[in-house]
């Protein structure tokens, strides 16, 4: 790891931590909105950028800044936490979010039924693929 990175960890890794209650938060209200066809289109143009958002922050610690990410692949320790973030954390953020995008697409298409459904399924993957044995913020 890098001086650079050493020292981009901790402040990528609180604001990944914090900004996870944003978008949990989002996805509940695009879904709520989507299944009662109120304002369903706002809550989409919320939720899904902040889920992109929040990828961007995970990718910025997987690729280069946390030693469980990409680091555990090269070494090839995947078991326990390490490979938890390794494999299951990064495969199924990347799922939700693309569910996320489909889910802001079927709203936009007034499909708000099935935005509703597949908010819901990213919500329940993405509240599945959060490591809630850490702390849940960090300051």
């Amino acid at each position: 790891m890098t001086e650079l990175a050493a020292t981009l960890y901790l402040p990528a890794l609180i604001a990944h931590s914090a900004w996870r209650w944003v978008v949990l938060a989002l996805l509940v209200w695009a879904m709520l909105a989507a299944f009662t066809g109120r304002r369903a289109r706002l809550a989409a143009r919320f939720a899904v950028p902040a889920a992109d958002m929040q990828l961007t922050l995970g990718l910025l610690l997987y690729l280069w800044l946390s030693p469980l990410g990409s680091g555990a692949m090269t070494a090839g320790d995947l078991t326990g936490e390490a490979g938890f973030f390794a494999i299951f954390h990064f495969a199924a953020m990347v799922i939700a979010l693309v569910v996320i995008h489909v889910a802001g697409i079927s709203v936009r298409r007034s499909l708000e039924r099935r935005g509703g459904v597949l908010f819901a399924a990213a919500l329940l993957l993405t509240l599945v693929a959060i490591p809630w044995w850490r702390p849940l913020l960090r300051f």
